[in-house]
């Protein structure tokens, strides 16, 4: 759908679409509201984005010895190795930026997580989740997922997480 935000959700609202996915971060920072159109949040281990979304990624040139110190307090080691395990996932299944693929990572002191989604055999998109106490234990097993065909499982019936806007007459909710 072509537009700005506000363009997609007047579309929406005109019966142009049955949905449409927004971040419910994009509506708040742009102080727009939905109506007349149902929010739902989605659970991103479900529906899962592409990787990296929702990161923010600050560069720097290597030489820059003034600004770098003042960049060293931004960084989250967690968030950092998250987002590359989930770009690492996105070039083993040979994708790239128009790719079918999303995968969402998580860390904690605990546990890891990873959530990937991509087409598997007979083309149904699937979705599978991988935990380990490692990020090398999860790799592992997402990879040999990914190499074996994203093999299907069926996903819980569940929402949260980014915003799903649609019309509030379909018939599925």
């Amino acid at each position: 759908m072509r537009g700005n935000v506000p363009t997609r959700i007047e579309k929406a609202a005109r019966g142009d679409c049955d949905a449409i996915v927004l971040a419910r971060a994009g509506l708040a920072r742009l102080a727009l509201e939905a109506a007349p159109l149902v929010a739902f949040d989605l659970n991103p281990s479900l529906w899962v984005c592409a990787p990296g979304q929702g990161a923010m990624a600050v560069e720097a040139r290597q030489d820059d010895h003034r600004v770098l110190p003042h960049l060293a307090g931004l960084d989250d080691p967690a968030t950092r190795a998250c987002v590359s395990l989930e770009r690492e996932l996105l070039v083993s299944f040979g994708g790239g930026c128009h790719a079918p693929f999303g995968a969402w990572a998580v860390r904690t002191d605990q546990l890891c997580r990873v959530t990937v989604g991509a087409p598997g055999k007979g083309g149904r998109f699937s979705v599978r989740t991988f935990e380990a106490t490692d990020l090398d234990s999860i790799r592992s097993q997402a990879r040999a997922w990914i190499a074996d065909g994203c093999q299907a499982r069926e996903p819980a019936d569940d929402h949260g997480g980014e915003a799903w806007i649609s019309r509030p007459a379909l018939p599925w909710f």
